[in-house]
C-alpha cells in the first residue's frame, strides 16, 4: 500500500477515534443537515415568487431573516415551482441564503406549519447551534413534529432524533403518541426510515409492542434476515435488558456462520447501549470476547468501541489475532494496531 494512503487512511481513522460519537450508530450514522441547521446557517431567508422582469427567478416579497436591500435572488424556479405558483397566487417560496456559501436554497412553501416551525426556530438562533446532537431542550421541541403530514416536517423531527443519544431517545420517547409511531412503521412510504420506529416500539413499554420486538429478533436470527437488524437487536436490549445481550451472543457471536454484515449490525445495537450505559459496557465487551473467539477477522469493525470505552483489557486477546489480521485484512490491521498503540501508551501510563 502506498505511504500517502496508508498514512492518509491512518489519520482519518485517529480523527473518528477521538471524535466522539454522540448519534445512536443506527439511525444516522453521518452528519445530514436538518430544516432547522439550515435556517440557523442561513444570513437571510425570505418569502418570495417569481420575478416579474426575470422570468424562471425568484424575487423577495418577504424577508424572516436578516436584511435585503435587492428583491432579485439569483436561483432558478424549478418548472415545477413554477407552475404551482401561476396555479396560486397566494403560494410564496421560503428560500434561505447560507451565510458562508452565499448560495440560496429552497426550504419548501411556505404554509403555515413551516413557517411556525422557522419561526420557532429563529427563537433561538443566538443559544442553538448547526449539527449539535446534545440539546434536550432542542430536541424535545422537534420530538411532536415525527410523523407530521407535512414530510419536509417529519424528516426534521426523524433527524433530530435520529443523531441524538440514545439517552435523549429515550427521554424524549415518553412524549411520543404511540398510535403515530406504529402507523409510520406500518407506513411504506416511511420505509427508508423504519429504524427509528422500531427503536421506539422498542422505547414504548407496552406489552404488545414488547411481544412485536421479541418475535421479529427471534424471526431474524432463525432466517439470517439483515433487514433492519440493527434496530430490531437495539429494540430487542431495550425490552430484554442483560438477557437480551446474552441471547445476541448466543445468536450471533458464537454462531461460527453468521455473515460479517450481520455481526457488524448486531455489535452496532450494543455498542449503541453501551455507550449510554456504564451498567451495560461490560457485558457487551464480555460480548466482543466471545464475537472474537468466534469471529477474529471482526476485530477491526469493533476497534472503535474499544478505544471509545478505553478497555485496554482485551490487549491480549486483539495482540494474538494482529498477525492474522495483517495477512487477511491490511487495511482492517490499521484499527486494530491503533488500539494496540493506546492500549501500551495506557499500561506504561499505568506503570509511571
Amino acid at each position: 500500500m502506498p505511504c500517502l494512503l496508508r498514512d492518509t487512511l491512518i489519520a482519518s481513522f485517529v480523527v473518528l477515534m477521538t471524535t466522539a460519537a454522540l448519534a445512536h450508530p443506527v439511525l444516522v450514522p453521518v452528519p445530514i443537515k436538518t430544516l432547522a441547521d439550515r435556517v440557523l446557517e442561513s444570513d437571510l431567508i425570505v418569502l418570495a415568487r417569481e420575478d416579474p422582469q426575470h422570468a424562471f427567478h425568484y424575487a423577495a416579497i418577504e424577508v424572516i431573516k436578516g436584511e435585503s436591500a435587492d428583491q432579485s435572488i439569483d436561483l432558478l424556479i424549478p418548472a415545477k415551482t413554477r407552475r404551482q405558483l401561476a396555479d396560486s397566487p397566494q403560494l410564496k417560496i421560503m428560500l434561505g441564503r447560507n451565510a458562508q456559501s452565499g448560495q440560496w436554497h429552497a426550504l419548501g412553501a411556505a404554509n403555515v406549519d413551516l413557517l411556525r416551525v422557522v419561526r420557532r426556530t429563529l427563537d433561538y438562533q443566538n443559544t442553538w447551534v448547526s449539527g449539535e446532537t446534545d440539546n434536550l431542550e432542542r430536541l424535545k421541541l422537534f420530538t411532536a413534529l415525527l410523523g407530521h403530514a407535512d414530510e419536509r416536517l417529519h424528516e426534521l423531527a426523524y433527524l433530530e432524533i435520529g443523531r441524538a443519544t440514545y439517552a435523549s431517545i429515550r427521554e424524549v420517547s415518553g412524549g411520543l403518541a404511540l398510535e403515530k409511531v406504529r402507523s409510520m412503521h406500518n407506513n411504506p412510504l416511511y420505509y427508508q426510515w423504519r429504524g427509528l420506529d422500531i427503536m421506539l416500539l422498542g422505547l414504548s413499554g407496552e406489552e404488545p409492542d414488547r411481544l412485536r420486538v421479541v418475535s421479529a429478533m427471534q424471526t431474524r436470527q432463525e432466517t439470517s434476515s439483515e433487514l433492519h437488524l440493527a434496530a430490531w437487536a437495539t429494540a430487542f436490549v431495550e425490552v430484554r435488558g442483560h438477557d437480551g445481550i446474552n441471547e445476541l451472543t448466543d445468536w450471533y457471536f458464537r454462531e461460527p456462520t453468521r455473515s460479517r454484515r450481520e455481526l457488524r449490525l448486531i455489535a452496532r445495537a450494543l455498542a449503541g447501549h453501551a455507550n449510554e450505559s456504564a451498567d451495560l459496557q461490560p457485558l457487551v465487551v464480555e460480548a466482543y470476547r466471545a464475537l472474537l473467539e468466534t469471529h477474529p477477522r471482526v476485530a477491526p469493525d469493533i476497534a472503535h468501541d474499544l478505544i471509545a470505552w478505553q478497555r485496554w483489557d482485551m490487549f491480549d486477546q486483539v495482540q494474538q489475532l494482529q498477525p492474522q489480521l495483517a495477512r487477511q485484512d491490511p487495511l482492517g490491521v490499521y484499527k486494530v494496531n491503533l488500539y494496540l498503540q493506546r492500549a501500551r501508551a495506557a499500561r506504561r501510563e499505568a506503570q509511571e
